[in-house]
């Protein structure tokens, strides 16, 4: 029962953590679109603080950048724990164990499709437990990788435009689809990370355990 306390709680804390700099993220995304709004048509948003300018903008640019690569690292930390939880729940030898998980995201090409591989066998051992191991998982963790997929491969045509942009009208329609496809996947994120969060906690904390602790 004492690793299957510890490990609610730390699936509990990395998810709090994940949560935040999700709701962080998806301000910033918001606010830099108002500021590239504003100087597209030559007004001050919000207030004098967030008066758009060229400067301000690739700063806050560079800020959604940097949350979007804390948000993996908190993710891939919450992945961790939800693997070693669903490890405990459902000790099966084909699942991917928690070294896996976050390894598969640094190794190119597989980081393509193996979290999201991952992120299945988490969501069918804690949420739906019924299914098969690798059986098609539920949409929210599909939408949340197709729409990662995209929101890195716009994000990364939108930089590559940046330094040349003379046409802000431009630059704003890029930031604007680059931020419906992103916010659509934290959107998906947060939803499927609540659900398997919650049923680990239940199920953890309950005792309700198919085997003996030592796995």
């Amino acid at each position: 029962m004492v690793m299957a306390e510890r490990g609610a709680t730390m699936v509990r804390l990395s998810g709090v953590l994940l949560l935040l700099v999700c709701l962080g993220t998806m301000v910033t995304i918001l606010l830099t679109g108002a500021m590239i709004f504003g100087l597209d048509h030559d007004l001050p948003v919000l207030n004098d603080y967030l008066a758009p300018s060229d400067e301000r903008v690739r700063l806050a640019l560079s800020l959604v950048a940097a949350l979007f690569a804390a948000q993996v690292v908190f993710l891939i930390l919450w992945m961790v724990c939800a693997a070693a939880n669903a490890r405990r729940l459902r000790p099966e030898k084909r699942r991917m164990g928690p070294f896996a998980v976050a390894l598969w995201w640094i190794v190119p090409p597989f980081n393509l499709w193996q979290p999201y591989r991952a992120m299945n066998q988490i969501w069918n051992s804690s949420v739906e437990p019924e299914m098969g191991l690798n059986d098609p998982p539920a949409p929210s963790v599909t939408s949340w990788w197709i729409f990662q997929v995209l929101a890195i491969v716009t994000g990364a045509l939108l930089a590559a435009a940046l330094p040349t942009a003379t046409d802000m009208t431009a630059i704003f329609g890029s930031y604007l689809t680059f931020a419906v496809i992103y916010l659509t996947s934290l959107g998906a994120l947060v939803h499927a990370m609540r659900l398997i969060t919650a049923t680990q906690l239940e199920t953890l904390t309950a005792g309700r355990l198919p085997t003996a602790e030592a796995i």
